[in-house]
């Protein structure tokens, strides 16, 4: 029979800071993207209806400002992909926290970061691990009890949205061939943006929530003399 992996509580304080900071920068670059997206479509529409793409499935503009908007988009995927990774980082750290102050976890932390990769299951795994790791962080001894806070609802409704709309907007711009079609994939990528915008403006508010509970939790474990089991962890107020 394998051994239970037992975990120990690290500080989470300063990696929640960074990614608060990330977010907020990604937070501006879905606001930036959204503007593009709103740029190319009026674009577009000077365009007269019907009009082919080029060979590289892009319209032709004469004014050339398309060129900038296209490039815009460079450094939107590089935050992107950093605040992406410290998001996982800090979700296997608070994941990780949250076994070592409760117990009685379904989800492992590699797992809290590995279902994000899992088609399908990507729908909703994650969410409930990080529904585990809240409500550990604010009872350890009588998490089960606890209910999921809309506030977690509503930001992975918003994430699940956001990226139904970004995967309808790449799909249909990479079979488009005509400025309509793309104008209507320009579109839905702005409004991929803007959800995603509320997204993360929803995700500060759960990695502030869960990092300031964790890091009083783990003071309240350090002050202690002597070791004592996760149940007598007092409950960390709302």
């Amino acid at each position: 029979m394998a051994k239970k992996k037992t975990y120990t509580a690290r500080p989470i304080d300063r990696l929640g800071r960074t990614l608060i900071i990330w977010l907020a920068i990604n937070m501006v670059a879905d606001s930036l993207n959204a503007a593009l997206a709103g740029a190319d479509i009026w674009l577009m529409s000077r365009v007269s209806s019907g009009t082919p793409l080029d060979e590289y499935g892009v319209f032709v503009d004469p004014s050339g400002w398309s060129d900038w908007t296209a490039w815009g988009r460079f450094p939107i995927i590089v935050i992107w992909i950093v605040a992406g990774f410290l998001f996982l980082k800090w979700t296997y750290r608070a994941n990780r926290n949250a076994h070592a102050l409760g117990s009685g976890l379904r989800t492992p932390p590699p797992w809290a970061v590995g279902w994000h990769f899992v088609p399908i299951a990507l729908l909703w795994k994650p969410y409930k691990a990080m529904s585990e790791t809240w409500r550990v962080s604010q009872d350890p001894a009588n998490w089960r009890k606890l209910y999921t806070p809309d506030l977690l609802s509503q930001w992975w409704g918003a994430w699940i949205i956001g990226n139904i709309l970004g995967q309808a907007s790449f799909r249909i711009g990479m079979r488009a061939n005509t400025v309509d079609t793309l104008a209507i994939a320009t579109g839905l990528e702005a409004g991929s943006a803007i959800v995603t915008l509320i997204c993360g403006a929803l995700a500060i508010q759960v990695v502030r929530t869960v990092t300031a509970r964790q890091t009083a939790l783990i003071s309240q474990v350090s002050q202690k003399t002597e070791p004592e089991d996760s149940a007598m962890l007092a409950p960390v107020p709302s």
